[in-house]
């Protein structure tokens, strides 16, 4: 794998966030209060806390009685730290460490030095055994002209995809335009079997704008790895390369005339 291939680079980006992310294998389990506890590692410069916790709805049902019985749980699963101006982030869980950076965005080598920092006080405080998965991320949000709408404002598909070209076609068999248009493609790396991204591009549920229509390109390039924590070169050299197929998926997804919007 390299990262060595050059892409064009936009002095106006539409990255809405970059992450990177990295999931663990401990010896033994993380408990809560050792969670928390790392914001003495780190208040100073993320002072912002966050929990983060998964919602579980599970059902289950009695054959002999034929009732049903439903139950929603929450499970505390680790924190989110923000910077005061919360255009930096990390989460520290109970199975991983992320490092998000959110608008205004700089460039790759900045997120990867912020990141490595933070990534080494979370390996080096909790002393993770095993790097299970690694992660690139990028959520971009695409302001596109509102002429790609309808008098009605529903979606013409044809002119959504003069600059999205990871939506659907169903123009010839179903209906020229759409209220809504969810895509998730997950893709194969060509040459390595341990990793997948998944792409979903998806108009932004937020649409408040007058003049522009948003939409959302979501890249998340994940590998399945087994690696020593402590292996800086191998760690840092694999995310290059994940960050390299995020970029030829985002510059696959887009026309000229959507590049042009950025510059």
């Amino acid at each position: 794998m390299s990262g060595s291939d050059i892409h064009e680079t936009f002095p106006d980006a539409p990255i809405l966030e970059a992450l990177i992310n990295f999931n663990v294998r401990f010896s033994r389990a993380v408990e809560v209060d050792r969670i928390n506890s790392f914001h003495n590692e780190c208040g100073s410069t993320f002072p912002i806390s966050q929990d983060r916790v998964e919602i579980r709805h599970t059902v289950s049902f009695d054959e002999k009685s034929g009732s049903t019985d439903a139950q929603l749980t929450r499970e505390f699963v680790g924190k989110v730290f923000f910077a005061e101006d919360r255009a930096r982030a990390i989460q520290i869980r109970r199975d991983g460490f992320a490092y998000s950076k959110l608008r205004p965005y700089n460039d790759w080598n900045s997120l990867v030095e912020d990141a490595k920092i933070w990534w080494e006080k979370y390996r080096d405080f909790y002393n993770p055994i095993l790097v299970t998965k690694a992660s690139v991320r990028y959520i971009n949000k695409i302001g596109l002209p509102r002429s790609i709408l309808d008098a009605n404002g529903n979606i013409v598909l044809s002119s959504l995809r003069n600059y999205i070209l990871t939506t659907i076609s169903i123009e010839n068999r179903l209906s020229s335009i759409a209220r809504d248009a969810f895509c998730r493609i997950v893709i194969p790396h060509p040459r390595e079997t341990s990793i997948l991204a998944t792409v979903i591009s998806t108009p932004d549920k937020n649409q408040n704008d007058q003049d522009k229509f948003y939409h959302i390109l979501d890249i998340d390039v994940v590998a399945d790895v087994e690696m020593d924590p402590i292996n800086n070169d191998a760690i840092w050299n694999l995310m290059d390369a994940l960050r390299e197929f995020k970029n030829k998926i985002f510059f696959a997804s887009l026309t000229e005339q959507a590049k042009e919007l950025f510059k």
